[in-house]
């Protein structure tokens, strides 16, 4: 299904969808780095397998009394299995690669992310080209993607039925080519769709940017040639994971080779640093993105 594009860019502009920083960073392994390098894979990791234990939950729960009040009684009965229906999909068939906002302020990278996301400043960080994905370069071409990205917002759960109030609001007088209880179902999507990228305030500091991808229904599979999903043992039991691969795709108006996104690698300031920025190098040169600068992070820490 194709989204229209200029309803896409009218509801984008009801709502405030803002850019978010020119390069992102993730925050990861040595191994990690020579895995997507060699297989030009990136993994998405599914979203129950995220360290914060209320992913989706915490803004769905809290938005629930809210949706009860914008249909009617009548509305209501006729729509809520399928609200429910998406708000369970969006729960367990959604899978999310983690970046940063990566800025001049910060360019050895966040002492707290390299002690929980990167190998305890043992890690690399990986820092790509962000301009292509950001609200205001999207085109018709790129709006049906099947990836999408967004900003994570931090929103307390006691103030998430306001928030979703002010946002349905904005969406539904954006929305204009429905009848009423099509603009009523269709604002409710949107703001279920929204649940994976809005999280407890406690991670603001993450300053998170979210890749997203929705596993289709088994009868549609049209990005199958694109997409997989697999499972891997990790910590004893199988997870499952979804493989973007990273190529062109001219078709939507992106290149997402390694070449054409990759910026710079930042190793960690933990032990051995020159050791694996060697590795890095050798990891590069090995793959013919020697162009791709490697820095090392000046943070005075090491992991006792």
């Amino acid at each position: 299904m194709n989204l229209d594009f200029a309803a896409y860019k009218k509801i984008e502009n009801a709502i405030g969808i803002e850019d978010y920083a020119d390069s992102i960073i993730h925050y990861s392994s040595l191994e990690t780095l020579e895995s997507l390098l060699q297989s030009n894979e990136l993994w998405m990791g599914h979203i129950s397998s995220m360290n914060d234990t209320t992913e989706c939950s915490h803004f769905l729960s809290g938005i629930e009394p809210a949706f009860r009040d914008l249909f009617d009684p009548r509305t209501l009965a006729q729509f809520w299995p399928y609200v429910e229906k998406a708000r369970n999909r969006i729960m367990t068939d959604t899978f999310v690669s983690s970046w940063c906002e990566y800025s001049d302020d910060e360019q050895d990278g966040s002492l707290y992310m390299w002690q929980e996301y990167g190998n305890g400043g043992q890690g690399i960080g990986i820092i790509v080209d962000s301009s292509r994905f950001q609200p205001s370069s999207l085109t018709p071409q790129k709006i049906n993607f099947f990836v999408t990205n967004s900003k994570v917002k931090y929103i307390p759960q006691n103030t998430a039925a306001s928030y979703a109030e002010e946002l349905s609001r904005k969406v539904y007088k954006s929305i204009s080519n429905l009848d009423e209880a099509g603009r009523l179902f269709a604002t409710a999507m949107m703001i279920i769709a929204s649940a994976p990228t809005i999280k407890h305030p406690s991670f603001a500091h993450e300053k998170e940017i979210r890749f997203l991808f929705l596993d289709p229904i088994p009868d549609f599979r049209p990005m199958k040639k694109f997409m997989s999903v697999t499972e891997t043992a990790a910590g004893g039991s199988l997870r499952p994971y979804a493989q973007l691969q990273l190529r062109d795709y001219p078709e939507y108006g992106f290149d997402l080779s390694p070449s054409k996104i990759l910026k710079a690698i930042l190793v960690g300031p933990g032990k051995d640093q020159n050791q694996r920025a060697q590795k890095v190098y050798d990891l590069l040169g090995t793959n013919g993105l020697e162009h791709v600068e490697v820095i090392r992070s000046r943070i005075p820490y090491t992991k006792r």
